[in-house]
């Protein structure tokens, strides 16, 4: 048995593109990319049914937005932020194939970058530290093991990222996945 903790490494890698819904205009297109990378270090348990952990993580999001997307040369919008976070993971084994599991991520410090729209000629850009911008993440995944370490997965994943400055702007993510 070993006496250190046993690590994992979790990455996932999210798209999504679409038009959104916006008050400056309502046929918005838009792109956002997510990165997000978590650490984690097993807890020591008595039994093999439970397994919880804890690490940290770093969870990005840049998206770019095309206010205008009738006019030819269109102007877009690139926003983004980084967030360093804590985050904690609970395996629940059914059996030797099944398994649920959920990741829940809050954030300890962060940066956000979101430009302000042209105002007298000028563009002002402004960044928030994580009391201005929030983000909240949660998955929630069952697998079932094929063989070996091939396992087929259904995640579905909930992410919620808020800005309040420049201007505030709410983006939230809602998504199915299997693999």
């Amino acid at each position: 048995t070993a006496t250190r903790p046993r690590g994992r490494h979790i990455i996932d890698l999210i798209y999504s593109g679409g038009k959104l819904r916006s008050i400056v205009c309502p046929e918005a297109k838009n792109k956002m990319l997510c990165l997000s990378y978590d650490y984690l270090l097993d807890l020591k348990t008595t039994g093999e049914i439970f397994r919880p952990a804890i690490g940290i993580g770093l969870h990005t999001l840049l998206s770019n937005t095309n206010y205008l997307p009738g006019i030819e040369l269109p102007v877009s919008y690139l926003s983004g932020g980084v967030y360093l976070t804590l985050t904690g993971n609970v395996l629940f084994r059914l059996n030797k194939k099944n398994n649920i599991g959920v990741l829940a991520g809050i954030p300890v410090a962060g940066f956000v970058y979101r430009p302000d729209f042209d105002i007298n000629g000028k563009t002002l850009t402004r960044s928030a530290l994580v009391g201005k911008g929030k983000l909240f993440s949660i998955r929630l995944e069952y697998s079932y093991k094929l063989r070996g370490k091939l396992s087929l997965i259904a995640a579905w994943d909930y992410n919620y990222f808020t800005f309040d400055e420049p201007r505030p702007v709410t983006i939230l993510q809602n998504g199915l996945s299997v693999g």
